[in-house]
């Protein structure tokens, strides 16, 4: 049986773009805004009550950006690093190896624009640790 878990981000996250150029700057730059990144995410996972997950699982994601000056995969490539990390960190899951992914999509995103409420929206769907499993 799979079950939908759901939380909300308010916000937004650092993109591919923004944590290459800290991480050029200096290891400690990166490491500051990733962490802080990773706060934002963490807090919003034990918001919404969120423990232990059944895996595989795989993330349906729906990004509302600030504007549309960000291109989507910039977007996209720091929110699964962000989420991976903060799911792990929170003890959601034991690690973000591929294991614990439903393969061949494990994400899937949506972008919208909201300037007055930007937030990621983010549904868990886990299936169970059975091994071989498909959603």
């Amino acid at each position: 049986m799979e079950t939908v878990i759901s939380f909300t981000i308010p916000g937004t996250l650092p993109s591919l773009n923004q944590m290459l150029k800290q991480a050029q700057r200096s290891p400690y730059a990166y490491n500051k805004l990733k962490q802080d990144a990773e706060a934002t995410v963490f807090l919003a996972i034990r918001r919404a009550g969120i423990r232990e997950l059944a895996w595989p699982i795989r993330l349906e994601v729906d990004v509302y950006a600030p504007n549309r000056r960000t291109d989507c995969d910039n977007l996209q490539a720091g929110i699964s690093k962000i989420c991976l990390d903060a799911l792990v960190s929170a003890g959601c899951l034991p690690d973000d190896s591929w294991r614990h992914w439903q393969m061949p999509e494990p994400f899937r995103y949506r972008f919208y624009v909201d300037g007055k409420n930007p937030r990621i929206e983010v549904k868990i769907s886990e299936k169970g640790s059975e091994k071989g499993l498909t959603f």
